[in-house]
């Protein structure tokens, strides 16, 4: 399932302008991706939740760093959508990170 970063626990990990530009601008948003993400991993057996950071239109690469947990300092910046695309099919085919929440940066 596809969210954000900063939707969940994930919201911690942002910066200070981030998370100022995310309560002013998206606010509803954001608590709806959290809700979203409760649901879901309340509800499944088997989920993985996908939280990019800001998507652009740029081409796919094939190459993005896969963040499976939150750590004090990281920095979850842009990623094509196409990225974000390629890796979500990757897993739906071979899941690797099944009960994971992971996020998608260059």
């Amino acid at each position: 399932m596809l969210t954000g970063f900063g939707a969940g626990e994930s919201w911690n990990y942002n910066s200070l302008p981030i998370k100022l530009l995310f309560t002013l601008l998206l606010k509803k948003v954001y608590v709806d991706k959290s809700e979203q993400e409760r649901i879901i991993a309340g509800a499944y057996p088997r989920w993985e939740i996908v939280r990019p950071g800001r998507l652009t239109n740029g081409t796919m690469t094939g190459r993005y760093r896969v963040l499976d947990g939150l750590v004090e300092g990281m920095r979850v910046g842009a990623i094509s959508r196409s990225d974000v695309a390629h890796f979500m099919v990757a897993q739906a085919v071979q899941p690797t990170y099944l009960g994971k929440y992971v996020a998608l940066t260059y």
